[in-house]
């Protein structure tokens, strides 16, 4: 039975996080704002208990009596208040959910345990499930629009507030510790008053590449490591463990992004822009990695004594020190007889090799491949696995199946493009670099040519060995912008990966033609 929650708690803390704004309020010597506030919560609260019009009537008079500064001054409150509003509804329920889980009671509809379940119920076995499970892709896509007015600075702010929101519905706080929560509360909300809550200046593409990348190290990282988790511990809890051990959930997630690729309409986005958001994306999973590293350095503590290394470990270890040579020779000297932390230093020397590569890129510097560095995410990964494969062949297998394994999910999830990214044009761009492409290596009037002449100019192009072979300098500006984009999308897979980019979507598609122009 689903346990029932009263919103007797949502309330309470509602009411605590308004007060906590209306002291912040008069402590900033705005008492008389404070109290106009206060005195339109409870007008408003009356109009919707007892549902009558002369209560809204004196709702709107105090409305209008208002000029403007105090009318802008009130919006300013209220939106505070419907800020602080929605965190203490996004903490209620998440608490809500968490219990549903302690008490052990049906989980939400749509949930892996819910879902799980009704396979089961519905005759569905192990075997038919690992079939289900390969098919499964989720890909959330990241987008941003120019008219984005919350501020990177207001959401950190607000996930501040929502943490010491969080600590303060700790039954057990209690005193003194209950206190310097509410004082932190306090000062976090402070903190956002002072705050200008609008950019002074309009949004630019890397402006919106950085806000795309801001929720990853914040929680997209832990929750999509948590996600397989959750999946992996309720299907031990449907199927029971001897079916869980048979069954391999998949890295399902995959994120795309639209940030820095649409330049459908958007004369910012340039090729340039496209580098630069693959490398950040590249550069902000990579730092996520180092840190990990980290700390499974700190916690993998064999020493050479105590556990039979696999062949396929000591072989990897061999390599690298063979590979790496001199360059790691100071850097492995403390680990010597700590095999796995002698492994983590030397993967943590080649991620540190592949970011130092992505910042020199990302500030202009012409940096060619690193041969020290990880060839590639796939290299990278192997590693990781051959770590999991050891431990587990010497009974370890508890200790794998934590940070470890959390790592090998990220690295299957983001490789090291952290996200796949769309690109956008708009048909009539290719076909006007298409139209003098050919004029100027075939004198083809291709503008001229209705649909059926197109088809079969480019089918014969496409099909021609070599190509069609240009002289760039001849081109239209707009051409070589045009072509540079694919120029950039080439360079790029060749820098970070061929997972960097996922499709090429050509807007306003009318004809065939339009499909064959991006082929050739």
């Amino acid at each position: 039975m689903t346990p029932k929650f009263d919103e007797t708690e949502l309330r309470r803390s509602l009411r605590l996080l308004n007060s906590v704004l209306i002291r912040v309020l008069k402590i900033q010597g705005k008492a008389d704002l404070a109290d106009r506030v206060e005195q339109l919560q409870k007008s408003h609260a009356s109009m919707l208990r007892d549902h009558h019009p002369s209560r809204r009537q004196q709702l709107l008079e105090a409305l209008d009596g208002l000029d403007a500064e105090s009318t802008g001054e009130v919006i300013r409150v209220f939106n505070h208040y419907f800020s602080l509003l929605n965190i203490a509804e996004e903490s209620f329920y998440l608490r809500q959910r968490r219990r549903q889980a302690e008490q052990g009671g049906h989980y939400w509809p749509g949930s892996f345990h819910d879902t799980l379940l009704m396979l089961k119920e519905r005759g569905v076995q192990a075997d038919q499930l690992q079939q289900l499970l390969d098919q499964l892709l989720y890909l959330p896509v990241m987008t941003a629009h120019p008219t984005e007015a919350k501020r990177r600075t207001v959401k950190g702010a607000l996930r501040n507030v929502f943490v010491s929101q969080e600590a303060l519905t700790n039954g057990r706080l209690r005193g003194y510790f209950r206190k310097e929560a509410i004082e932190r509360l306090q000062s976090q909300i402070q903190l956002l008053w002072k705050t200008d809550e609008v950019r002074l200046r309009g949004m630019g593409v890397a402006d919106e590449i950085d806000t795309g990348l801001f929720y990853f190290p914040l929680s997209l990282f832990r929750a999509t490591a948590r996600v397989y988790r959750n999946f992996e511990r309720s299907l031990r809890d449907v199927y029971g463990e001897a079916a869980a051990d048979q069954i391999r959930v998949p890295s399902f997630l995959r994120y795309g992004s639209w940030i820095g690729g649409d330049r459908d309409g958007n004369p910012n986005v340039t090729p340039e822009t496209t580098a630069l958001a693959i490398r950040l994306q590249a550069r902000t999973i990579l730092q996520e990695y180092l840190q990990r590293l980290d700390q499974l350095h700190g916690q993998l503590s064999h020493s050479w004594g105590f556990c039979e290394l696999s062949p396929e470990f000591r072989e990897s270890l061999d390599h690298d020190r063979a590979e790496l040579g001199s360059a790691v020779a100071d850097l492995e000297r403390p680990f010597l007889q700590e095999p796995y932390r002698h492994k983590l230093v030397l993967m943590k020397f080649r991620v540190q090799r592949s970011l130092r590569r992505i910042e020199r890129l990302i500030a202009g510097e012409n940096e060619p491949p690193d041969n020290l560095a990880y060839a590639s995410a796939a290299e990278f990964l192997q590693d990781l696995r051959i770590i999991d494969g050891s431990l587990r062949s010497h009974s370890d297998a508890d200790i794998a199946g934590q940070e470890l394994h959390d790592l090998i999910r990220l690295a299957e999830t983001f490789g090291f493009h952290l996200m796949q990214l769309d690109v956008r044009q708009e048909s009539g761009r290719h076909s006007e670099a298409v139209a003098d492409l050919f004029q100027v290596t075939l004198g083809i009037d291709y503008a001229a040519m209705n649909e059926t002449e197109r088809l079969k100019l480019l089918g014969e192009t496409i099909a021609a060995p070599g190509g069609l072979l240009f002289d760039r300098s001849r081109l239209q500006p707009q051409t070589r912008d045009t072509l540079a984009v694919f120029e950039t999308m080439a360079r790029m897979r060749r820098e970070i990966g061929g997972e960097c980019f996922d499709k090429y979507v050509i807007s306003m598609t009318h004809h065939a033609s339009h499909v064959l122009e991006v082929m050739l």
